[in-house]
């Protein structure tokens, strides 16, 4: 009796070990986020309008300082970046084109809506010239949205700085550039 349950606990335990025992594996698998960089317009199709119309033709005085804005653009942009990478900052300037001395653009960019993540802070108001100056900065990872309320909402103000030489024929066309930089 006592060599069949030692045979029976012998095949018991072959058998569960067999159970146990199969074939096995590994593989790594290396996940690698790359940094992602992209800004934009919104809405992309369209030009900024500065229309300046003057009430009193006779108080040519007031004409100083007399201003319009627009505000139908958006800037808008996705980071991803590394943590030991420094932050971005987007720079504007006026890269095509040129105003008189008399004539004056400036961009102002609001605080962003939208998103998540370390959004920029806006800088105060840039006047435009052929020089990048920072309009946006600090920004980390994050993203703003890409919708018509979402990113950070640009007013473009055109006025007079002086009546000296002014001809209030001119059309003048310039071209404006975004350019995300590291800080």
């Amino acid at each position: 009796m006592k060599l069949k349950l030692l045979l029976l606990n012998v095949m018991i335990s072959v058998f569960a070990y067999a159970q146990l025992v199969y074939d096995q594996d590994d593989s790594m698998v290396k996940l690698t986020l790359s940094e992602v960089s992209y800004m934009g317009l919104y809405p992309d199709d369209s030009d900024v309008h500065l229309n300046m119309t003057f009430g009193n033709a006779m108080d040519v005085e007031s004409f100083v300082n007399e201003s319009c804005t627009n505000s139908e653009k958006r800037l808008v942009y996705t980071i991803a970046k590394s943590s030991n990478s420094n932050s971005r900052a987007i720079q504007v300037h006026m890269s095509y084109g040129w105003l008189p001395s008399n004539l004056s653009i400036s961009v102002t960019a609001s605080q962003a809506t939208g998103g998540a993540g370390t959004l920029g802070l806006p800088s105060n108001t840039v006047v435009l010239s052929a020089t990048a100056k920072n309009l946006i900065t600090g920004i980390g990872s994050g993203y703003t949205g890409n919708t018509a309320t979402s990113g950070h909402c640009l007013q473009y103000k055109a006025y007079i700085n002086s009546l000296s030489g002014l001809v209030f024929t001119i059309n003048k066309v310039v071209q404006v550039t975004y350019t995300l930089v590291e800080e």
